[in-house]
């Protein structure tokens, strides 16, 4: 009989046994949502049966009984009910992780602690030899560089059991490989992920030895413009078997993984987190996780955060990450406890997770999960034609799912989904300097997918999805080596997809004049022991930036476009005045910019004092610019309003005795008097009063009320409006007016209600007879 059906369909087979010809009366298949119907033609050996399965169908493996007068017979295992999403494809020539999906939608596999490597076609679904590596290997990390090529680094030796040293890269042009420099350190179960300054960020993993050694907390960086590896900070704990994940803030988050081994071999899980900054080179932590995790999987979601399920010895739970607020929030459980699975963001912004093993000694699982983030619920949708434990998964440009490992079987996973066309808004930076080396661009728009593909012209840039919304493309140095105007679009590939409009990034012959508009702090006290760190903000700025205090060129990082991250030395702090802070861009091109002042203050120095403020008053939904006048104010940092609904910035250009703020007075503010007062590191200043929130007057007739001739005489009561020009703008008839008329004269008048512009006639209405009549427009 059939082994396997499909949710939703109707189809024949026969089952084979003996006795069958007049004793069975039904077939039965439990779990319900299966029913059989026995067809004509059955033989003592033959029964032909028709399936038909509920579109509701439950996933899974079902009995089958069949039953006759005499007794029935039941295979425990006898059908399954499958949701008809996967289906095989090629097989590899031998098993190989990883895959990695190139820039023209083949995939690579290699090693196998083999020589050989091969390429998926999804076109014709076959694989095929591409090359041999230059040292056989197994369990090595594969990084897709901004020029197409793969960078494959470290693993185990051909017999499968000693760290490898030595990296090398695959040309898809040649389908060839060639040996690099190899790393400092022989690594296996490390992480290597494409930074998004173009360098490859290779960190922890297992030095070998005696149940695998500690860990690595070592750290380094591979440059693929000039083939180079150099070292990186450190991470503050050694780690392996653990996740990275590229964040839209261009940090990059490590989570989980095993910290330690023992020489037996036990080992440590860790729940922990940090944060890599590749501009600061530097590590922060961040939340923990609620449970310790290893050989576990995450993925980015299409808000952004990040989504990590299962792990440790076999567990259940999940939970996601949130980049703004740096804590963890539960997101349910699976079905199935799983550790070395793999999990895959799909087009529509579910995650699909397959395969693995619930860590108690079982067989792995057929199993396949998704992750709704909608909903933050799970559901088993289908399983695969092989349970793999330890698979390895990569959303192809088809829309499909490649799963292979850990034998050399492959399959697909069809999420059957249409998807949506790509709008791009902005590219940044939008300039980038001749000569650059290879570097990324965030691209900012809509419905940007897991596989959507940036390119230039019809030439696709390799390409990270950061959420829906977010994307990195990076530029290859290639294309950065003289003046020319790179048109950046998005395209998202079919059932569906299409292409987006262009953006532009233009590579300038040199450096732009860079500009400051604020420096946070802008003041500090004096003889602090610590160095300050100053953020400054402004336009023009460039990886080569940096900022000077005065004629001192201080340590500067840089963070985007917009923002440098500087170190302002403790000894520059031991004398009270005022110092310039400017930004200097290199050659070509480049220039300084203007300064703005910091400040350290004198330990005597006085609080500050407001003496006076304008404006003195301002409307609901207002936005202005507020002079305080007054001593002291040198270096404020804050300006607060007493109620609520109003907001100030400190503006730049402030001096002892004067300030600028940028005031916003919310829509909801309540009318009435404020004060404010402004803060330095001396301290506070006395509440300052004399600001007012006012609601403006509301509109009034310009004349005493008039006959209306149109309402025909007598004693008769008529609804009317009439439009009064409003008092506070200059446009005429833009308020209605209510009231009534007795005997053709304005009796009274009721509430007032801004409409805008009005034009045309207005339909006067006869409440008393119930008549709709045009009687006219009346101006007062």
């Amino acid at each position: 009989m059939p082994e396997r059906g499909i949710a939703g369909t109707t189809f024949t087979g026969t089952i084979i046994g003996a006795n069958l010809l007049n004793n069975v009366t039904s077939v039965i298949v439990g779990g319900g949502g299966v029913t059989v119907t026995i067809l004509d033609g059955r033989t003592s050996w033959t029964l032909p049966v028709q399936f038909t399965i509920a579109n509701d169908a439950a996933i899974g493996v079902r009995s089958v009984s069949i039953i006759a007068p005499a007794g029935s017979a039941t295979n425990g295992r006898g059908f399954t009910v499958v949701g008809g999403g996967w289906s095989p494809t090629g097989s590899l020539f031998r098993p190989r992780r990883p895959a990695t999906v190139l820039l023209d939608g083949t995939v690579l596999a290699a090693g196998g602690c083999l020589g050989s490597a091969e390429l998926y076609n999804p076109a014709t679904g076959n694989w095929s030899a591409t090359g041999f590596l230059t040292t056989s290997r197994g369990g090595q990390t594969a990084t897709l560089l901004p020029n197409g090529k793969v960078l494959v680094a470290g693993g185990v030796d051909v017999l499968c059991s000693s760290p490898v040293q030595t990296a090398e890269i695959y040309d898809p042009a040649t389908r060839s490989w060639t040996a690099v420099p190899p790393m400092r350190f022989a690594r296996m179960q490390h992480t290597a992920t494409l930074l998004p300054t173009g360098k490859v960020l290779i960190i922890g993993g297992y030095p070998g030895g005696p149940g695998g050694g500690p860990p690595f907390s070592s750290a380094e960086l591979f440059d693929p413009d000039s083939l180079s590896w150099s070292p990186a900070a450190d991470m503050p704990t050694g780690r392996t078997r653990h996740t990275v994940t590229v964040l839209a803030n261009g940090k990059i988050l490590i989570a989980g993984g095993v910290t330690d081994v023992s020489p037996t071999g036990t080992t440590t899980f860790s729940n922990s987190a940090v944060l890599y900054d590749p501009v600061s080179n530097s590590w922060t932590s961040t939340g923990a996780m609620s449970t310790y995790r290893q050989n576990y999987a995450a993925s980015i979601l299409p808000d952004g955060r990040v989504l990590v399920a299962g792990g440790g010895a076999g567990i259940k739970t999940a939970e996601i990450y949130d980049p703004n607020l740096g804590i963890w929030t539960s997101a349910g459980a699976m079905a199935f406890a799983r550790y070395n699975h793999a999990a895959v963001t799909l087009p529509n912004g579910k995650v699909l997770v397959t395969g693995g093993a619930d860590g108690l000694g079982y067989p792995p699982w057929d199993s396949t999960e998704i992750f709704d983030v909608a909903t933050g619920t799970w559901s088993l949708v289908d399983l695969m034609n092989e349970a793999r434990s330890s698979p390895f998964a990569v959303l192809l440009n088809t829309n499909k799912v490649l799963t292979i490992g850990p034998s050399q079987t492959a399959e697909l996973y069809d999420p059957r989904v249409s998807n949506p066309s790509p709008t791009l808004s902005s590219v940044t930076p939008n300039v980038v300097p001749v000569g650059s080396g290879s570097t990324a661009v965030q691209l900012s728009g809509s419905n940007f997918l897991p596989n959507s593909i940036a390119s230039v012209g019809s030439s696709p840039l390799v390409t990270t999805y950061l959420g829906s919304t977010k994307l990195l493309a990076y530029l290859p140095s290639s294309s950065l080596s003289g003046p020319t105007a790179l048109q950046i679009s998005v395209r998202n590939p079919s059932p569906g997809g299409g292409v987006s409009s262009s953006q532009t990034v233009t590579v300038s012959q040199g450096n732009p004049v860079p500009a400051i508009t604020a420096i946070s702090p802008a003041s500090v006290m004096i003889g602090s022991s610590t160095d300050i760190n100053l953020t400054v903000n402004g336009t023009n700025f460039v990886a080569g930036s940096f900022v000077r205090l005065d004629d001192t060129d201080l340590q500067t990082a840089f963070v985007s476009g917009t923002t440098l991250n500087a170190v302002i030395p403790a000894t520059r702090l031991s004398s009270a005045g005022t110092f310039h802070v400017s930004v200097f861009n290199p050659l070509p091109g480049g220039g300084t910019s203007a300064s703005l002042g910091f400040t350290v203050i004198a330990s005597t120095q006085a609080t500050p004092a407001i003496t006076a403020i304008s404006p003195i008053t301002a409307a609901p939904g207002s936005v202005f610019i507020m002079a305080v006048t007054g001593t002291n104010l040198g270096g404020a940092t804050a300006a607060v309003f007493s109620g609520g609904g109003i907001t100030a910035t400190i503006g730049p250009g402030g001096t002892a005795t004067s300030l600028s703020l940028r005031v916003t007075v919310t829509t909801g503010a309540e009318a009435g008097p404020r004060t404010l007062s402004v803060t330095t590191p001396a301290g506070a200043s006395a509440p300052f009063s004399g600001f007012t929130v006012q609601w403006p007057p509301s509109p009034r007739p310009t004349s005493a009320p008039q006959r209306i001739s149109e309402v025909e005489d007598g004693n008769v009561q008529t609804g009317y409006l009439v439009i009064t020009p409003d008092q506070n703008t200059s446009a005429p008839f833009t308020t209605l007016t209510y009231g009534t008329v007795r005997n053709g004269m304005v009796q009274d008048q009721a509430s007032v209600v801004p409409l805008g512009a009005t034009t045309g006639a207005i339909l006067f209405i006869d409440f008393l007879n119930s008549a709709s009549r045009n009687l006219g427009v009346v101006i007062v």
